[in-house]
């Protein structure tokens, strides 16, 4: 795009820039001259230098518009270790938006302009196209046309030039080893298993269809396993709702909520509420399950007595907390009793009108006044105590068939180990011991 010349002999008297011009285009150079920027008279050029002669005009290249898209999910590539393996278990981050959050802006094509070059020949630029707008019914678009914010919180999922926001992530196949685990912010269903050595990790539901094999599940909600679970001793399962599987075997299981299964073998199992078993195959046998409400099932430990711990309620303290209640109430109604006679004193020795305006009189008065508000939370407790004594009434393990020997028991902080099989029993707490009926 620029044209050069240089000078091999002297040039005579009478040559001008007007005939450097002609030579230039006789060669083709006619377009973009810049010859009045070399700032010399023609006779002061030096010999074999270059000079620019002309400089042509570069195509101006528009750009296509383009959408700049934020919060995009993306699959971690797998983490270096240490000692230069590949960590396959690299976590893949399911990246989610909120309402408001920005999605995407849009960029503008801008414009093209043609060249020419220094023999004048006209070089085509190019304009930019612009794209069609977004086709959403998730996202809210601002004033200007360009910026997409979400209507509602999920995953943003993108096909050409739809966006859809979804608040469940759905995972075709098995969870396994060399996939990489997964952290989603909503709902998880799983259409396979997952297997060993993996993680799942959602702030909504997981629904595996399949089995789960010595994984770590974690949920913000319920956690729902079609096939049942078998930990292998290394699994954990932990939901901030109900956790409901065909079977628990080896496998220890956190739930805020209630527990269900057909089976639950060899594991630990904590939960807020209940623990039940329903099914053929109902039975508790090995390990320890310890439920804050209740237990039912139809069979716990084996006749070859296989250890198995139960455990309900919560430690039994509410003797010692009567008793203090009782004492506190008693000595604060002597003390008040004391008051009254203070006051009467008062009374008798100044007389009914002047005493009730006497310093010493309105003291007390202020004092038993303060006594009378102490009682009345005094009453407050006692009140809650018996609701909460009435509530541990409903707490229970119910076993609808055999519970066999070596059976430990513990209910409200009671224990027992049973030292003979029993059939069709209920077992719950009362004062420190535990009742069977």
């Amino acid at each position: 795009m620029r044209a050069y010349f240089s000078l091999t002999k002297e040039l005579p008297e009478d040559f001008t820039w007007t005939n450097m011009k002609t030579i230039l285009a006789l060669y083709g150079v006619n377009s973009g001259l810049k010859l009045d920027e070399i700032g010399l008279d023609i006779h002061e050029l030096r010999l074999e230098k270059d000079y620019l002669a002309a400089e042509g005009i570069h195509p101006l290249i528009g750009k296509d518009g383009y959408f700049e898209y934020f919060q995009e999910a993306m699959d971690a590539k797998p983490k270096v270790k240490e000692d230069g393996s590949i960590d396959y278990r690299a976590v893949k981050t399911y990246a989610t938006v909120k309402v408001g959050d920005k999605v995407a802006v849009y960029h503008d094509a801008t414009p093209g302009a043609e060249g020419i070059t220094v023999s004048g020949i006209e070089i085509p630029g190019y304009t930019g196209k612009n794209l069609p707008k977004l086709e959403s019914k998730s996202l809210d678009v601002d004033e200007t046309g360009k910026i997409y914010t979400a209507k509602k919180q999920g995953l943003v999922s993108r096909h050409g030039n739809a966006i859809s926001i979804i608040d469940q992530l759905d995972i075709d196949g098995d969870v396994v080893y060399g996939k990489g685990n997964i952290r989603f912010d909503g709902n998880i269903h799983i259409h396979g298993s997952v297997m060993e050595n993996t993680s799942v990790e959602a702030s909504g539901e997981i629904e595996v269809d399949g089995f789960v094999e010595g994984a770590f599940l974690r949920s913000g909600k319920n956690i729902i396993i079609h096939r049942g679970v078998n930990g292998n001793d290394k699994g954990t399962i932990e939901s901030k709702q109900d956790v409901v599987a065909a079977f628990l075997e080896n496998i220890a299981v956190v739930a805020g909520g209630n527990v269900e299964a057909g089976y639950i073998l060899n594991s630990l199992v904590t939960c807020e509420q209940s623990i039940k078993t329903n099914g053929r195959k109902s039975l508790i046998c090995g390990g320890k399950v310890q439920a804050g409400v209740s237990i039912e099932t139809l069979t716990i430990g084996s006749q070859s007595h296989a250890k198995t711990e139960v455990e309900v309620g919560k430690s039994n303290e509410f003797g010692e907390k009567i008793m203090a209640l009782t004492m506190r109430r008693r000595k604060l109604e002597n003390e008040m009793e004391r008051v009254r006679d203070g006051m009467n004193t008062v009374l008798q020795k100044f007389g009914a009108l002047t005493g009730r305006t006497h310093e010493m009189y309105l003291k007390l008065e202020d004092v038993l006044e303060k006594q009378k508000e102490e009682l009345a939370l005094i009453a407050e407790e006692q009140e809650k105590l018996n609701k909460e004594i009435e509530f541990n009434r409903n707490i229970f393990v119910r076993v609808n068939g055999t519970v066999y020997t070596n059976t430990f028991l513990k209910i409200n902080g009671n224990k027992l180990m049973l030292q003979e099989d029993k059939k069709n029993v209920k077992f719950y707490s009362k004062g420190r011991h535990v009742e069977v009926e």
